[in-house]
């Protein structure tokens, strides 16, 4: 079954509330309590970067919104995520330009279906 775009957009920033700055920024345990966000992601898939990648972009969205973003599409392995983060690295909020850059690691990635 086709997935909308109105769906899959939705579905993305529903994961994008889910994690927390706290989640992110902390230590390696605390990011892997994401877990079940990041096997959502990967249910989604690429249909997810659009949405993501427009949070990450838009000001209005706040620092801890654009900086979860990233660190979610820094785990999509897919050229417009990393497109995304790229152009996130000269932000001129120095915090989402560095959340940009430590998602663009390659460690960061896993594979999306």
């Amino acid at each position: 079954m086709r997935r909308t775009a109105n769906y899959i957009e939705s579905e993305a920033r529903a994961l994008a509330s889910l994690l927390t700055y706290t989640e992110w920024n902390t230590s390696e345990s605390n990011r892997s309590g994401g877990r079940e966000v990041v096997e959502a992601l990967k249910r989604l898939g690429t249909d997810a970067v659009p949405a993501l990648a427009d949070m990450l972009a838009n000001p209005k969205r706040g620092r801890t919104g654009r900086m979860v973003a990233a660190w979610l599409l820094g785990r999509v392995d897919n050229g417009d995520a990393t497109s995304a983060l790229e152009r996130a690295t000269r932000d001129t909020d120095g915090e989402v330009a560095a959340a940009a850059r430590a998602a663009l690691k390659p460690e960061a990635a896993i594979a999306a279906a």
